[in-house]
Order: structure tokens, then sequence, then C-alpha cells
């Protein structure tokens, strides 16, 4: 029976070291799967590693603590989060179609970058930036350049 969340542990409950990351943000992400599985879990030694950042092999990076009964879900979960599990799926839609040239029908298309490195210059130079347009692409073959909300 899973207790709940953020709840502290029992008075004779011990806490032991689940997992150990390099950075503090991955021992959060970590704390956060084990408390919506509704384990209590806590992270150790996230200031000293983020202050002292060159300790963080000497205390063997940042602690994700669990209770000593819960250890073996722990793990359950870590292995899940390493076998990507919990990945979210990425949201590009698979049956859009893949952008072509309208004058070639080449499919090397790349955002047009002209006008980029022009605008950046002023901008360095003077302190005015300029605007450049960000929905542009350009053909790798042909090097045609169109608006990308033409093609649709």
């Amino acid at each position: 029976m899973a207790e709940e969340a953020g709840v502290p542990p029992d008075e004779g409950g011990d806490l032991v070291t689940v997992a150990r990351f390099g950075e503090a943000w991955e021992a959060h992400i970590f704390r956060a799967r084990l408390e919506a599985e509704g384990l209590f879990a806590t992270v150790a030694d996230e200031h000293l590693v983020t202050a002292n950042w060159f300790l963080s092999g000497a205390v063997g990076g940042v602690r994700v603590q669990v209770r000593e009964k819960d250890l073996a879900v722990a793990r359950e979960v870590e292995a899940a989060m390493r076998r990507g599990d919990y990945a979210i799926a990425d949201e590009q839609d698979e049956s859009a179609p893949e952008a072509a040239c309208p004058q070639c029908g080449s499919h090397d298309v790349a955002p047009a970058t002209a006008g980029r490195k022009t605008a950046l210059l002023v901008f360095w130079l003077v302190q005015i930036p300029l605007p450049f347009s960000r929905n542009r692409l350009q053909c790798g073959a042909c090097r045609h350049t169109w608006r990308a909300s033409a093609q649709r």
C-alpha cells in the first residue's frame, strides 16, 4: 500500500539512496516520478553539489532517497525511466507532408538564413534590431526562396 507522497518517513523508517545524479534537475525529475507513483522521495546533497560542483564526484552526486520498504518499487520505476517507458512521444504529425520546393520539387529544404546575418551584424554594431523573416524556406538544390505558409 503506497502512502501519500510528500509525507515524511515514519519515525522508524530509514531513508536509503535509490539513485545518484550529476545534476540537481535530473534528481528532481526522478523524485517527481517517484512521488507520482505514490512513494515518498527526497533529494539529498542538492545544494552542496550546486554550490560546489567540483565536489560532486567526492560526495557521489545528488542523491534521491526513499523509504527502505519502498526501495524495490523505486528501483522498478528507475529501470522504467531508463528504458524510456515514461517518455513523451514527439508531437510532430507523421501524416504531414514533407516540404518540397515549389520550383524544382526537391525535398532538400531548410529555413532561409538570408538576412539573418545582416540583421545580427547591424544589431551588434549600432544596437538597432532589424526584423528578419522566420517563415521563409530555401531549396538546397535550386536556391529558390519562398514563404513557408505558401505551401499549406
